[in-house]
């Protein structure tokens, strides 16, 4: 709309926009009322498939949530596993090198400094081994020894047990 000057717009608004009786008669109003009254059936499918649009990604997120939380708890649980495989492997990597300490030990030949003569350490040789062949082959027997202390280790061929 274009008014002459201030004064016409003012008439205007007073006479048809401003009156409790007229305001349904004023253009701005009617133009208002209709564009927020206007619902077609294309606007009402496109709005009812964007509520189920909605709902339908409410219930991905929360199967997503839920499968997260599987996973998660899952993860939890092998981690343990993993910790506790960890400290295994740290107890047999302990027991083998206290094993071939204490026969280094006993049986190996004293190491010297060239300078001093002073022993250093101790070293015993061991032939390569294939450990895969030796299991197929012989038995190992471990047992405390209870009179004399420490434990006896006996090696058999397999089948002469």
């Amino acid at each position: 709309m274009d008014f002459p000057d201030r004064k016409a717009a003012a008439e205007y608004a007073d006479r048809y926009c401003a009156h409790r009786s007229g305001w349904r008669e004023c253009s701005m109003a009617a133009s208002l009322l209709g564009y927020y009254e206007r619902s077609t059936d294309a606007e009402r499918k496109i709005t009812v498939r964007n509520v189920e649009k909605i709902k339908d990604l409410k219930a991905r997120l929360s199967e997503a949530q839920r499968y997260a939380a599987r996973l998660e708890a899952m993860c939890k649980g092998q981690d343990k596993q993993l910790m506790e495989t960890q400290e295994g492997a740290l107890e047999l990597q302990r027991a083998m090198d206290g094993v071939l300490m204490a026969a280094t030990l006993e049986h190996g030949e004293a190491v010297k400094n060239g300078q001093t003569g002073e022993t250093v350490g101790w070293r015993l040789r061991i032939p390569d081994i294939d450990a895969g062949r030796m299991a197929e082959q012989y038995l190992l027997h471990a047992r405390k020894d209870l009179e004399n202390g420490g434990y006896v280790v006996s090696v058999v061929p397999r089948g002469q047990v």
